[in-house]
C-alpha cells in the first residue's frame, strides 16, 4: 500500500522495494519484496542484490545509508546481466534511496525511468516521508512477529506445565 501511494505520489511508473536479509553464510544482501511495473527482464536480475555496487543503485544506497542516482545505466559499472536486463526494459537511469529505522538500514526502494533523467530534489525529499512510513510498518511486523513467536513459546510451556501438574 505504502509502495503505490509511493509511485502515485512521486508519479513514478516503476518503484521496487528491496528488504535487507542476513543469509547463511553470514553476509547481508537486498531481497525484493515488492514492485510497481517492473518489466520481466529487469524482475529476473533483480531478485537479489548484493550490497555495493555490483547490486546497482539499490546496493549502493544500502551500502552507504544514502540516497543514490545513475543518470545512465549504460555506463554504470553494474554486472552485465544488470545492464543487459535494462537496456532489454528500456530502462536508462535508476535512483534508490535507504528505508532506515531504529535499527539501521531495512532495505531500499529504488525508481526506474526509461530516459537519461534525475529525480528532481524535491521528488527525493517526498520519497524519505514515505520510507519513514514504509520504516514503521517494516519494524512493526517484525515486532508483532517476534511478540507473536514468543507467545507461542510461553502458551507451550504453559500447556508443559499444566500437564505435569496432573
Amino acid at each position: 500500500l505504502i509502495v503505490s501511494a509511493m509511485a502515485t505520489a512521486l508519479d513514478q511508473e516503476m518503484l521496487c522495494v528491496h528488504l535487507l536479509e542476513a543469509g547463511d553464510d553470514g553476509t547481508s544482501a537486498l531481497r525484493r519484496s515488492a514492485a510497481v511495473g517492473l518489466p520481466s527482464p529487469l524482475l529476473d536480475v533483480n531478485g537479489w542484490l548484493p550490497l555495493g555496487v555490483d547490486g546497482g543503485a539499490a546496493g549502493l544506497a544500502a551500502a552507504r545509508a544514502d540516497a543514490m542516482v545513475v543518470e545512465d545505466l549504460s555506463t554504470y559499472p553494474a554486472p552485465a546481466p544488470y545492464r543487459q536486463a535494462a537496456a532489454l526494459s528500456g530502462i536508462r537511469s535508476e535512483w534508490a534511496a535507504p528505508i532506515v529505522g531504529g535499527q539501521g538500514v531495512l532495505g531500499t526502494v529504488s525508481g526506474f525511468a526509461g530516459a537519461l533523467s534525475r529525480p528532481e530534489p524535491a521528488q527525493l525529499e517526498l520519497a524519505r516521508l514515505y520510507l519513514g512510513y514504509a520504516a514503521s510498518a517494516i519494524e512493526r511486523e517484525r515486532l508483532l512477529s517476534e511478540v507473536s513467536r514468543r507467545n507461542r513459546v510461553l502458551e507451550s510451556l504453559r500447556a508443559m506445565l499444566e500437564t505435569l501438574a496432573g
